[in-house]
């Protein structure tokens, strides 16, 4: 997962960064790999049932990993791109290729411009990694469209004060500096509050025509596992002991 941008912004190709589960664990007889939908799970039989099987288990652990969490911001389910799979990343290459080349055949200037302007919404590592990746496959993309590369407009936009929060405030600055000389433009302290087919409308009411934005803003946990009746805490995640 933490390659998934390197194939949405075409950095590698798609089947870079797949495991074969059959591969992988060929040569350990004690571990079986099933692939099948778990219907229910018995916790005090201690019993999980799938459409096909049904496996008894000493302990049981539930790796279902997490999904987008897009904070119910209005267009984001419908218009925006998540990125939280590889099904995910695939798209938002194929979105991306495809709009380019649609766009070097537009000649309304306003929506050719939309068309080459992508919005990541989240500056956290994912978001950061991605417009970075971006910054770079857009000289590719204008060359193989025969575009000038100065007509594509990237923004991160982040609705924190800082940039990846998770680092220190040098590393902030030092990425933040380096992403401008670039021409990543670089908005903080106001995020997406609705998003349209065409457009992304910030907090401050700021409007950015655009066909591309990808949200990176947030995660929670799979919300497949409200079913198991466990206590959630923060985001939908689990509480362990």
């Amino acid at each position: 997962m933490t390659e998934l941008h390197e194939v949405a912004a075409g950095r590698v190709q798609p089947d870079a960064i797949q495991y074969d589960l059959q591969r992988l664990f060929s040569r350990n007889r004690n571990v079986d790999i099933v692939t099948d939908e778990v219907t229910h799970v018995d916790r005090e039989k201690k019993v999980v049932t799938t459409s096909s099987h049904s496996f008894n288990y000493n302990y049981l652990i539930l790796a279902m990993g997490g999904e987008p969490n897009t904070f119910n911001v209005p267009g984001v389910d419908e218009h925006a791109f998540t990125m939280w799979s590889w099904e995910d990343a695939n798209k938002i290459r194929r979105h991306i290729q495809d709009t380019v080349e649609a766009a070097s055949n537009e000649h309304d200037d306003a929506k050719r411009k939309a068309m080459l302007t992508a919005v990541v919404s989240g500056a956290g590592f994912t978001g950061v990694e991605l417009v970075g990746d971006l910054m770079e496959w857009k000289d590719h993309l204008a060359k193989a469209n025969k575009l000038d590369p100065a007509e594509f407009s990237l923004y991160l936009v982040e609705a924190a004060p800082q940039i990846l929060g998770v680092v220190t405030e040098k590393e902030q600055q030092k990425a933040e500096k380096y992403m401008l000389k670039k021409g990543i433009q670089i908005i903080k302290g106001n995020g997406v509050a609705n998003v349209k087919k065409d457009s992304v409308e910030l907090s401050d009411g700021t409007v950015i025509p655009t066909h591309t934005l990808i949200w990176t803003a947030g995660v929670k946990a799979n919300s497949d596992a409200a079913a198991y009746g466990i206590e959630q805490a923060r985001a939908g995640r689990l509480v362990a002991n």
